[in-house]
């Protein structure tokens, strides 16, 4: 023997029947699921749009990337060191040169360091 269920009544409908009940308990409750569907509305609504601008963002994120990859290549390449600026203070030491323990090694040291190597 199969249970019979109930029908389903659209929301509408029960709400309206709920109002015009005598009990008033009925017409509260219809009045807490208003509010209820009020509030499920809203978070629906919200969460709509949250799934929006989320892939609005992965766009603009894979846009970003792009942009950033294409402007990478135009740039032009920084030009790297033909010496270890170690080993060049060390040999400025050396030779009695004055040259600071960081930063940019002064460009006459570094014009000796080269005639060094081109002499050897």
């Amino acid at each position: 023997m199969s249970t019979p269920t109930a029908p389903v009544i659209p929301v509408g409908q029960l709400l309206a029947w709920a109002d015009a009940h005598d009990d008033k308990k009925i017409r509260d409750h219809a009045v807490k699921a208003r509010d209820g569907l009020a509030v499920l509305r809203e978070r629906h609504q919200a969460d709509e749009e949250l799934a929006q601008l989320e892939m609005q963002e992965a766009e603009l994120r894979k846009r970003l990337e792009a942009v950033r990859g294409r402007k990478a290549e135009l740039q032009p390449k920084k030009a790297s060191r033909d010496y270890d600026a170690r080993e060049v203070r060390a040999w400025a030491h050396e030779q009695g040169m004055t040259v600071p323990d960081r930063g940019q090694i002064p460009k006459a040291v570094l014009t000796a360091w080269r005639a060094r190597e081109q002499e050897a």
